[in-house]
């Protein structure tokens, strides 16, 4: 479940998505969400004027399905403290097609990881959150 995703491989990708994106160490971390009862990793990284997210294939080592929020199309981000795994909430000003409300994005992003740049890189997104 995404125990040795390497930072350089998802900034490779991301960069490899969007040329005109700045990686900056400090930003990305690790998100696991269940989705029809499988786990999902994904690397996420939340900057000051974008926020970029890609599904990880364990399998492969390997990122995919790569998309970026700018600035604009954020509204707001919080993040919540829950026992195992902060909860990042994303609101955005895109609207979802079905129901035609405001797209809200959630990940769960876990507290316990043995990858180490992960731990230390949520350690930061909170510092950063709270000043914001």
């Amino acid at each position: 479940m995404g125990l040795f995703i390497k930072e350089a491989l998802f900034k490779t990708y991301m960069q490899q998505v969007d040329p005109k994106l700045v990686y900056e160490p400090g930003h990305a971390v690790i998100s696991v969400n269940i989705v029809n009862l499988n786990p999902v990793t994904n690397c996420v990284y939340i900057g000051d004027d974008f926020f970029f997210a890609a599904r990880y294939n364990d399998a492969f080592d390997a990122f995919s399905n790569g998309f970026v929020l700018t600035k604009n199309q954020i509204a707001s981000i919080t993040l919540k403290s829950k026992a195992l795994a902060d909860q990042l909430i994303i609101e955005t000003t895109e609207e979802d097609s079905h129901s035609h409300q405001p797209l809200t994005l959630k990940m769960s992003l876990p507290k316990i990881n043995q990858t180490s740049w992960h731990v230390k890189n949520l350690k930061l997104l909170r510092q950063r959150l709270a000043k914001a």
